[in-house]
Order: structure tokens, then sequence, then C-alpha cells
């Protein structure tokens, strides 16, 4: 068994790591007793799949505008201000969150949300890889408000995925190509 878990093991190492991908977090995962990493990927890809499929792609869409809109309040909000509490990491995951609920409500009351549900009407397929950027996204901002060094030694594997510039970056941008390359349906009129 343990022969087995070592060459899945090193299988993943090379494999991610010749594409450029977590390999090395993955390889120094010890397989037979799983970390918090691990439990913590487990539980982001059951969220991914139960919330993909509750909420549908226009309503991802809607919330992907407020996630961009609260990430931005919670880069140029005033955190140096003489408030004590502002400093603390909880409370800025607070407001971040808070932030974002209050915009996704406005958001889907306004005439946008009927406008991403009349355009986005798409399998199932795309909804759930527009949840999984969403909960990337999600989680890269959040991760973004804790210090580098707890992070990288709590979670190693989570810390190569979703912090750091250049992962930061792609869970940036991940969101707005699958915007721009998602198909629309295309509706046809026949004459006749």
């Amino acid at each position: 068994m343990n022969q087995i878990i070592n060459t899945i093991q090193e299988l993943a190492s090379k494999g991610l790591a010749s594409l450029g991908i977590a390999g090395a977090g993955l390889g120094r995962m010890n397989w037979a007793s799983p970390s918090w990493d691990l439990f913590l990927i487990i539980l982001l890809v059951i969220a991914v799949f139960l919330y993909g499929i509750t909420l549908g792609k226009a309503r991802i869409i809607v919330i992907l505008s407020s996630i961009y809109m609260s990430a931005l309040v919670a880069i140029f909000f005033p955190w140096n201000v003489s408030w004590n509490v502002l400093k603390n990491v909880p409370i800025k995951v607070a407001i971040f969150v808070a932030c974002m609920l209050l915009l996704f409500v406005t958001l889907t009351r306004s005439g946008l949300a009927s406008i991403f549900r009349a355009s986005t009407e798409g399998s199932w397929i795309e909804t759930l890889i527009f949840s999984i950027f969403q909960i990337g996204l999600i989680t890269t901002i959040i991760m973004s408000f804790f210090a580098q060094e707890i992070i990288t030694s709590s979670f190693p594997i989570m810390s190569t995925v979703f912090t750091g510039s250049v992962a930061q970056f792609i869970w940036v941008v991940l969101p707005i190509l699958g915007l721009i390359f998602t198909k629309k349906k295309r509706e046809y009129k026949t004459y006749m």
C-alpha cells in the first residue's frame, strides 16, 4: 500500500511540476495521514459542486461582480486608521464578506441581474467552471489578508495554489477570461 501511495506522490509531483502547478506541495504531502491542507481542499471541492448546482450561472456571475467590487473596497479601505480593531484579520474578512453580500443583494435587485439572466444560460459544466473560479477568487482574496508566513507554515499546499503574486494574478484573471470565452446561446430566427 505504501508503495502505491509513494508512486502516486511521485507521479503527481513530476506531472504537476512539469505543468508548473503545485507539484512540490503534493509531493511533500503524506497521503497516509492527511493534513488540514487536504481537508480544506476536499472541503473546497465539495463546496464548488454544491455551490454551482445551487446558484446557477447567472447568480454566480452577479456574485463575481460583487467580489471584484468588494475586493477593491477591501484593498483601498483605510485600514491604518486609529482604530486598532480594523487591523485585526477577522474584521478585514468580515468587512469583505459583508460588502460582498450587500453588493450581491443590491445587484440582484437591480437591472444588472436581469441582463445576466438573459445572456448567461449555460451548461452545468460552465456553471461548475465559474463556481471553481469564484471559490478560488474568494479564497485568494481572504488568504491575502493573512500574513504570508502564517499561510505558508500552516497550509503549504493552499499557500502554493492561492497566495503569491502569480497565483493571485491567475485567480483574479481566470473569471474574466471565463466571461470572455463563454459562448452565448444564439437564437436563430427562421422565416417561413
